[in-house]
């Protein structure tokens, strides 16, 4: 498999958006709250990758997975990492992961933080093993899922 990462400018939004909705269409009608992602417009995604960034990953030409970043001044925190279903488990959500921290780094920052739904246990899981820890967790307003934020210094 070649893999390949590569950042995706705000006129790739539509290929960032339709990998998301691909990336997280499984979980419609499953997940309460349902998910944002399956909620957000493609002027919501421009608009994000505007303000901090976002990335395609690639196996040979095809679009496999997305992610997108927003920058903070004390962290960049990372939304929307996703991969289609059948590229899952080969390390294409790691490689995006590295690639919004090696973002971060070149902006100085040393914190990225993610979050994850406690009803996802695989998704804890791949962060924990990327070096990430848990800081905090709380349930949704609504509903009957916990909302859990990782966090991963880069300088140690």
């Amino acid at each position: 498999m070649s893999l390949r990462i590569q950042a995706a400018a705000v006129e790739e939004a539509e290929q960032v958006f339709a990998a998301m909705r691909l990336a997280f269409e499984e979980y419609r009608g499953k997940l309460y709250p349902e998910s944002g992602a399956l909620r957000e417009t493609l002027e919501e995604v421009r608009s994000g990758i505007a303000s901090g960034g976002a990335f395609l990953a690639f196996v040979n030409e095809a679009i496999v997975g997305s992610a997108r970043f927003r920058v903070f001044p004390d962290h960049v925190y990372g939304e929307r990492i996703g991969v289609l279903p059948a590229y899952r488990g080969r390390g294409v959500a790691a490689a995006l992961t590295r690639a919004i921290e090696a973002s971060a780094s070149k902006r100085g920052v040393s914190l990225v933080e993610v979050k994850v739904r406690a009803s996802i246990p695989s998704n804890l899981r791949v962060y924990e093993k990327l070096g990430y820890r848990v800081l905090a967790s709380k349930p949704y307003p609504i509903g009957t899922d916990v909302e859990i934020t990782l966090a991963r210094n880069l300088t140690t």
